[in-house]
């Protein structure tokens, strides 16, 4: 009887070992039949990729579900950039002396003040008018000029100092260059900074800018046909807020016409970044009250805002971006004196940008396209109702970019953190000799 279950528990037994070794090859089996799977379709998705027609929308969902994808494994490891990743730059304290000067800035004495750029108004004239266009000489010298553009009209732009150029492209939609113009122009010392007005701003307020004219493309073309015009084979394109989404979309456009980005506070570059900013700007505003909330109220509508004198709009825009800064204070260094009729020309511009634009998502085509290839600088500060995570996910989207991040500090980083910034840059600028 011993002997007979014995054996029935070795027969049992010697079941169980082949029935395991039986699964051990099966999930084998598997798990190659997986692999293979998995490279045959990754080399079908390659062939379906190069079969579609690069820019179209079929294109670029199928990039947006790959990088989607890959994000999604690496969210937490992105989530926690080192410090060699991302620079925070603290304020200097209440009392402590100036950055020490670097060549850029051993005639910061002598760097123009914001008085100066308060006598610079979007009437004002800076130098006798000329009109260039892509036939004549570049390379003009400083002064105020026009631009022909595509369709009619000219668009205003102004040359300072001199060496490798940098455009900047200013903030709005519908803002211009003279809110930038003071604190900007110390990097003329060692470059040629070219600010301009956008196509319907400032002193471009007679171009064309109907609906047709008023989109993200023909603001990029606008801005290629300036560097034609200047003859300049590359340049350092600088942009801030809105100016930084604009520089985004030029980059991924004529990636082979820049030697250098720099994002100031840039708009989001997709839209769950804009609803956030939105968002964050509704709150704010929903918090202020009185006089500055009735200000405010009055950027609500073309009809209130065409009511308002040129004092009156100034006043405006100094309420709602008080908003946008770390201490309210730092609003009234801005420049904000406008011409009535360039200021409402603006206004009509950026409510129709608002339309032409229904949606954004760059992060894609910045990832495809720049691959590393233009050095990126992103500042932006904790403090901007703009959330400083949607600069984070643009350095992430774009390779080997540096990202600084400026504590106590606002939307205007060349007014809240002067120094700071104008540190940052002129690093940037000597690292990569430009």
């Amino acid at each position: 009887m011993f002997g007979s279950n014995h054996s029935a528990q070795s027969i049992r037994g010697k079941r169980l070992t082949m029935a395991s070794q039986f699964i051990h090859v099966l999930t084998g089996v598997f798990a190659i039949f997986v692999i293979i799977t998995i490279l045959v379709s990754c080399h079908q998705n390659d062939r379906e990729l190069l079969q579609l027609p690069i820019g179209s929308q079929q294109h670029s969902m199928v990039l947006l579900t790959r990088l989607s994808a890959s994000r999604e494994l690496s969210t937490s490891r992105e989530r926690k950039r080192n410090s060699d990743d991302v620079i925070r730059v603290p304020p200097r304290p209440p009392g402590c002396s100036a950055l020490p000067a670097t060549r850029h800035e051993k005639s910061r004495g002598q760097a123009l003040s914001t008085s100066y750029l308060q006598s610079i108004s979007p009437a004002s004239s800076v130098a006798p008018d000329s009109i260039l266009s892509s036939r004549d000489a570049p390379n003009m010298v400083a002064g105020s000029h026009f631009v022909e553009l595509a369709g009619g009209g000219r668009m205003f732009y102004t040359k300072k100092g001199s060496g490798p150029p940098i455009i900047v492209a200013h903030g709005g939609p519908g803002l211009d260059h003279t809110y930038l113009a003071a604190e900007l122009s110390a990097f003329a010392e060692n470059h040629t900074v070219i600010f301009y007005d956008q196509r319907g701003s400032g002193r471009s307020h007679n171009a064309k800018k109907d609906k047709e004219h008023i989109t993200i493309e023909t603001f990029v073309d606008d801005l290629e046909e300036l560097r034609r015009c200047l003859g300049y084979e590359k340049f350092t394109l600088m942009g801030h807020s809105w100016g930084g989404l604009l520089s985004m979309y030029y980059a991924c456009a004529h990636p082979d016409r820049l030697s250098s980005l720099i994002l100031i506070n840039s708009a989001p570059a997709d839209q769950r970044g804009q609803n956030a900013f939105d968002e964050e700007l509704g709150w704010r505003m929903r918090q202020s009250g009185g006089k500055e909330a009735a200000c405010i109220e009055s950027l609500s509508s073309y009809g209130k805002f065409h009511s308002l004198n040129a004092t009156d709009i100034g006043a405006s825009y100094r309420a709602l971006f008080g908003l946008y800064v770390s201490d309210k204070h730092s609003a009234s260094k801005l420049n904000l004196e406008f011409d009535a009729v360039a200021a409402r020309s603006g206004f009509e511009i950026s409510q129709k940008m608002k339309w032409s634009v229904p949606r954004i998502d760059l992060l894609t085509d910045l990832t495809v396209t720049l691959k590393g290839r233009i050095p990126t600088l992103i500042l932006h500060g904790f403090d901007d109702v703009i959330p400083s995570w949607t600069s984070e996910e643009i350095s992430w989207a774009i390779a080997d970019s540096k990202l600084v991040l400026f504590e106590n500090c606002g939307h205007f980083p060349f007014v809240e953190a002067r120094e700071e910034f104008t540190a940052q840059v002129n690093d940037f600028l000597d690292e990569h000799h430009l």
